[in-house]
């Protein structure tokens, strides 16, 4: 018997540094002569490689066109452009500071929220074979980030050595906060 998850929700990204597409898991079926059982146990034996990472910014942006959780990478000029676009004026300067022949990217956006208050900080960064896992926090009344009477766009940009993502150009990825999946997808990275 062959159990296939719902496929989750593709994710509109306008960078041009990623490709993101839908991903679907469907476990494998069992070996000829071997029991079945409805419950499907699945062990991973990748190593899982935590990222050192140093925070470039973290806050909003006013406004904003992202409608759920997504997740940016930057390894060259058009994609930290790209990026740039969706960070408030003061976080520019920044993001466009950082040598992309030495550290790469990475953003995570929590949505456009009906008001200020809302924030999302990454946790840890993981790498196991070559998927990225993201751990985020999300906060819906965060003293740092002013109640304002208008629509934001919260995020934290990270940056972190480049050579961790040279193992391969084809990436997945997996957004999450506690035990919530909040996005997953495939990145292309050039």
């Amino acid at each position: 018997m062959r159990v296939k998850a719902d496929p989750l929700p593709c994710l509109l990204v306008t960078s041009l540094v990623l490709a993101v597409g839908c991903t679907t898991n469907t476990p494998a079926s069992p070996a000829p002569g071997s029991p079945t059982s409805p419950a499907l146990t699945v062990t991973s034996t990748r190593a899982v490689e935590r990222i050192a990472f140093r925070t470039l910014a973290r806050g909003f942006r006013l406004g904003g066109s992202l409608s759920q959780p997504t997740l940016l990478v930057a390894t060259d000029p058009a994609g930290r452009d790209a990026l740039s676009a969706l960070v408030a004026g003061d976080h520019r300067a920044l993001i466009e500071a950082v040598d992309l022949q030495q550290e790469a990217l990475l953003a995570v956006f929590r949505g456009t929220m009906p008001f200020g208050g809302f924030s999302i900080t990454i946790d840890s960064v993981s790498i196991a074979d070559t998927e990225i896992v993201m751990e985020v926090t999300l906060r819906d009344d965060d003293p740092a980030f002013g109640k304002i009477e208008a629509a934001t766009l919260p995020y934290h940009v990270v940056a972190i050595d480049r050579s961790a993502l040279l193992q391969s150009h084809n990436w997945r990825y997996r957004l999450m906060s506690g035990t919530t999946r909040l996005a997953a997808g495939e990145l292309s990275l050039r």
